[in-house]
């Protein structure tokens, strides 16, 4: 059984990168965490993790360097390195340190699964006899699998279970992307519509919704009224 170590000054992000995958599963039958750099380096001598998960940015300090630090005490561990910031230089970085990848936050499930099952036949010489796919390659919420939905719509996803039970709104979401809330809001529905709802162009209309008398058309301002039929998705819709 394999040995991880998660490291990012956000517990938010540390509790969402362990519901990502199913470790136990796919062979890991201890996690550790920490959200400081020496924490980190403490943690890691300590009980000597067979794969380590890094944040870029530790605080003040850099994931990199404590990768390099422990690479240098010869640890024998695989690394991986993750950050918000798309920023080449942080990638350059993480190859110089001897990471085996950089993955962008927050993390695409189906990414980081492909690269630990790698990192298990490659690094670890194991087997993937355990990590078929199961239910967590469908969102609970939607009922629809994470591969049949956009990469953006991964995305958001996945930063709202990381932050869930924090003050996360459309508009906090559509900062981080650097969009419009509104916009934001309509892509989400749009692109993903025909997966969730079984429908080509757009979401279903409420049944029996009020009409404009003159045109035929839905609510008095003009515009269409769309619901959710299952509310539980508006899990999803902040």
């Amino acid at each position: 059984m394999y040995k991880l170590l998660l490291v990012d000054d956000e517990p938010q992000i540390l509790e969402g990168v362990k519901r990502t995958l199913d470790w136990e599963k796919l062979g890991f039958a201890r996690i550790e965490t920490s959200e400081t750099y020496e924490g980190a380096i403490a943690k890691a001598v300590e009980f000597g993790p067979d794969l380590a998960i890094f944040d870029v940015c530790i605080g003040k300090e850099r994931g990199y360097n404590a990768i390099r630090k422990l690479k240098e005490i010869r640890l024998p561990a695989t690394y991986i390195m993750m950050s918000g910031y798309e920023e080449f230089e942080y990638a350059v970085q993480a190859i110089h340190c001897g990471a085996k990848d950089y993955l962008l936050k927050p993390i695409e499930r189906a990414k980081l699964q492909a690269l630990v099952q790698r990192i298990i036949v490659e690094d670890l010489n194991g087997t993937l006899a355990g990590a078929e796919p199961d239910d967590r390659d469908t969102d609970p919420i939607l009922g629809v699998r994470y591969d049949s939905l956009s990469k953006l719509t991964n995305r958001i996803l996945q930063m709202v279970k990381a932050e869930y039970g924090h003050n996360l709104n459309l508009k906090t979401v559509a900062e981080r992307f650097r969009m419009n809330g509104t916009y934001l809001g309509q892509l989400f529905f749009e692109r993903n519509a025909d997966e969730i709802f079984g429908v080509p162009d757009g979401l279903p209309d409420v049944p029996g919704a009020r009409t404009n008398p003159d045109d035929g058309r839905e609510n008095s301002d003009d515009r269409p009224v769309r619901r959710i039929r299952q509310p539980e998705l508006l899990l999803y819709a902040f």
